[in-house]
């Protein structure tokens, strides 16, 4: 039998067949238009979509109350690819209860770069202590003045908070953060820096702008050969080479005086 080629008729279709992957296409995020979703709690995914058009990764919410089954329920991952949480519904009662989640759930990577601890707490001495598993840490709210040994021990720190200009006391903050690399700007309010850094063996910057601090041991066991000791008047690196400069942590050579933050 003899067909005859129809080229209107095959354009056409050829027409619908395109559109019909076009849209498949953009509707499964294909071409560059799309990009990376979340998925919440129920397993609905979540995405946020960027000023450049891109998308981002939301957090998990977690209600404060849930954190520890939530995670109990997770498989174990690496401080590579740690959970991405924000927990919600803190309070000024309940804010403790984040430490003996992540101390119960050692295998379970977390970052709480997204949570805000309430308004009106200004004790946070040894809130995370021993909580190897943070990478992240959580926001800090003005108003606090202790973190004495608050990120003590969290050895797999990688980004810290900022420190509000209320805070006081640092002692032993960041005692034993062996991964923290970047340090956060220490205010001027800051008055005791005693052994803040030590053993934060991989720290390499810290922008000090406290002026009447005390400093003995502060950086003990880190490595003056990658550290950079940033600092706004030249009285505060001679105090803390007089109290802390030994030679063997830290040196004249990890200092630069810069200009206070405007």
């Amino acid at each position: 039998m003899l067909y005859l080629f129809n080229e209107k008729k095959f354009l056409d279709i050829f027409d619908s067949f395109l559109i019909i992957i076009s849209t498949a296409l953009i509707s499964c995020g294909g071409g560059g238009g799309g990009g990376p979703v979340s998925m919440d709690i129920s397993g609905t995914a979540s995405s946020t979509p960027s000023s450049s058009g891109t998308t981002t990764i939301a957090p998990v919410e977690i209600d404060a109350s849930q954190l520890s089954q939530y995670l109990a329920e997770q498989e174990p991952n690496t401080p590579a690819t740690p959970f991405y949480i924000k927990v919600t519904s803190l309070t000024t009662d309940n804010y403790t209860d984040i430490k003996p989640a992540l101390i119960a759930n050692r295998d379970k990577y977390v970052d709480l770069s997204t949570t805000i601890l309430p308004s009106g707490i200004t004790n946070l001495e040894t809130c995370f202590y021993d909580c190897t598993t943070l990478t992240k840490a959580p926001v800090i709210p003005n108003g606090v003045t202790n973190m004495e040994r608050c990120f003590d021990d969290c050895s797999a720190l990688v980004q810290a908070p900022v420190i509000p200009n209320t805070v006081t006391n640092m002692y032993m903050c960041f005692d034993e953060c062996s991964s923290l690399v970047q340090a956060p700007v220490i205010p001027n309010s800051v008055n005791n820096m005693v052994t803040c850094f030590l053993g934060c063996s991989a720290l390499t910057n810290v922008r000090i702008e406290a002026t009447n601090s005390t400093w003995g041991g502060c950086f003990a066991q880190c490595d003056k050969n990658i550290l950079t000791i940033e600092v706004t008047e030249e009285i505060i690196k001679t105090t803390i080479l007089q109290q802390d400069g030994t030679g063997y942590f830290i040196d004249e050579n990890c200092f630069c005086i810069i200009q206070p933050a405007s």
